[in-house]
């Protein structure tokens, strides 16, 4: 199962969670979901504002920064770091880097 970025992070889980081993290959992929959407490329894609509205519709107000942490503690259920060990950790390839060229090329447009 070879994914890239956030698909990694789901390919890393099924290689976690599948009851035989599975080979995986979490392809320049974040520990987590919380690094796509609350500090990478899709915080700028997610309607905040609307999820905010939604949780005032349930009598819960809150700012746009506490929706975020909402958001951040509802997406750590995906953090792999938490998960159990693959049951073949030699069928696991890691590939990872240190800059994100999509990263990158967004906050150039920001120029």
């Amino acid at each position: 199962m070879l994914l890239l970025n956030l698909g990694g992070v789901h390919a890393a889980m099924v290689g976690s969670l599948h009851p035989t081993p599975v080979a995986t290959l979490p392809f320049l992929s974040p520990h987590s979901a919380v690094v796509a959407f609350c500090d990478g490329i899709l915080r700028y894609g997610t309607a905040w504002e609307a999820l905010r509205e939604d949780l005032a519709v349930q009598k819960t107000v809150m700012t746009l920064e506490e929706v975020r942490q909402r958001m951040r503690n509802v997406l750590s259920l995906t953090d792999v770091t938490r998960f159990p060990i693959p049951k073949n950790p030699n069928a696991v390839i890691f590939v990872a880097a240190t800059v994100s060229i999509i990263y990158l090329y967004h906050q150039m447009m920001l120029f």
